[in-house]
Order: structure tokens, then C-alpha cells, then sequence
């Protein structure tokens, strides 16, 4: 439904789905959305993740809700979306990620990541340890090379 009124609630807790909160831990943020006749509509939100240890390793809970004077209680609420932020690496040591073992964090430390792709329960490429080898592993590897690791 494009034009209706559309809310972003990130929270520590589950949002919920009896009413469209006021406020949240994190963020609330509010917008109108794109596109237009129902089922059509669309919009997005950029959030900045503060750089301070207050919310790294800390798991977070959002829900989009849509002012939609057609559903029950005049809104719908999207499915529970949780995600964890993870912080600097904590080592002290910006090349901290030597998956091979060969004394540097380079390309073959990529090569060792995308062979692990997927459920691991042990593996060195899961950096933030949540036993799955995926894209966001691959991020913090590409981001210590941008924070000065050759």
C-alpha cells in the first residue's frame, strides 16, 4: 500500500503484534511508503549502528509495521526479523584473522571462508561464532583489511 505510514521498531525484545509501538530501545523510525494500490507498497530505512561496545554482541528484534486501515486493528505487522551486531575485533590485532595459519590475513584467508560456507559448528571461518560460515563472516574479514590489515 503505497502513502501509508510505516514504522521500524528495533528493540531487544520482540516489538510484539497488538499494537504499533511509541518507542524502542534502539531505534524507532518512521517513514511513508512507496508504490501505490495495495500490496504494492514498499519502503526501507537506513540505520546507523553506534561504534560503542553498548550494543555490540547484543541481540536485537525489529518488526515493520504499516498503518493499513483494511487490516485487523487498522495495521500489519511484518515477520520478526532478529539480528546480533558484533563489534571490533577484540584481539588488538586488526589482522587477527590468519584462517590458514599461514602468519597473515589475505586472500587465502578468503579462500578458507567460502570453503567453510555454511552450518560449522568449529570452524575458523565463523569469526562471530554463530556456528554458520556466511556472508557476514565475510564482512568482518573484508572489514579488518579496510581497518589496516594488508
Amino acid at each position: 500500500m503505497g502513502g501509508a505510514t510505516a514504522v521500524l521498531a528495533v528493540d531487544t525484545v520482540d516489538p510484539g503484534l497488538n499494537a504499533i509501538p511509541s518507542s524502542a530501545a534502539f531505534a524507532r523510525l518512521e517513514t511513508t511508503t512507496q508504490g501505490s494500490g495495495p500490496g504494492d507498497g514498499y519502503a526501507s530505512q537506513a540505520l546507523s549502528i553506534p561504534a560503542s561496545a553498548t550494543w555490540q554482541n547484543v541481540p536485537l528484534f525489529a518488526r515493520w509495521y504499516i498503518t493499513d486501515p483494511g487490516a485487523a486493528g487498522g495495521f500489519s505487522v511484518s515477520p520478526l526479523i532478529q539480528f546480533t551486531p558484533f563489534g571490533p575485533v577484540t584481539q588488538g590485532n586488526a589482522c587477527a584473522y590468519d584462517l590458514n595459519g599461514d602468519g597473515t590475513s589475505n586472500v587465502r584467508d578468503m579462500i578458507v571462508l567460502i570453503d567453510q560456507f555454511g552450518p560449522c559448528a568449529q570452524c575458523s571461518g565463523d569469526l562471530n561464532q554463530d556456528q554458520i560460515v556466511d556472508q557476514t563472516d565475510m564482512y568482518i574479514l573484508c572489514t579488518s583489511w579496510l581497518n589496516g590489515c594488508p
